[in-house]
């Protein structure tokens, strides 16, 4: 089960200490599944996820967009699905203060394994852990796996959280993200499921 897997995969690189991989040149290194491969494989091609963005800036920043939160529209779709990688154009929808302003699809490729001390390296820089919640989507509640974490990066401190849902295409149903500094909140961005689609 595509859950368990990801539960399994994340709790044993968050939660277990992973060795240092100083191996030889002519060592292959330790590889695990790409969890970004794991959300996105379960689905078939044509799949996707549409997420609304909203970014809310303090101070000057916030005479910069519009009413001082940056509004985006993420539309992800599923083209290619291989045991080796999976494919995702993401199409960004910004907007401005005088309409809508589109940017160009971009590709994402993931492959199916990556080494394990990538995913380590992420998990570990960002203080990830694991939990589980029951939310409301759509009027049902669902039980949700989640992973959150906070780090300091250049004197700001920055928190985060994800919640997964195997079901939905990419699995991302929502993720917030508040950075602040000296105890004051200098941006928050909370980033939502608003609509999917489960493909051909």
């Amino acid at each position: 089960m595509l859950r368990n897997r990801i539960v399994t995969m994340l709790a044993a690189l968050v939660l277990a200490a992973v060795p240092a991989l100083a191996r030889a040149a002519d060592e292959k290194p330790e590889m695990t599944e790409n969890p970004m491969y794991a959300f996105w494989a379960q689905s078939k091609p044509g799949a996707t996820a549409t997420h609304l963005e909203r970014v809310k800036f303090s101070g000057p920043e916030a005479k910069a967009v519009p009413g001082g939160t940056d509004t985006k529209t993420i539309t992800y779709k599923l083209l290619e699905v291989t045991p080796e990688k999976v494919v995702v154009e993401t199409t960004v929808t910004e907007q401005e203060f005088l309409g809508l302003i589109q940017q160009a699809p971009t590709r994402q490729i993931y492959p199916a394994k990556i080494p394990v001390a990538f995913l380590k390296a992420i998990l570990d820089e960002t203080g990830a852990k694991l939990g589980k919640e029951t939310v409301k989507y759509k009027g049902k509640d669902i039980e949700v796996l989640t992973v959150a974490g906070k780090y300091n990066k250049d004197g700001e401190d920055i928190q985060w959280k994800r919640w997964y849902v195997k079901d939905i295409p990419g699995s991302i149903v929502k993720q917030v993200r508040k950075t602040s500094k000296d105890g004051k909140t200098l941006v928050e961005s909370t980033t939502d499921l608003a609509d999917y689609s489960k493909g051909d």
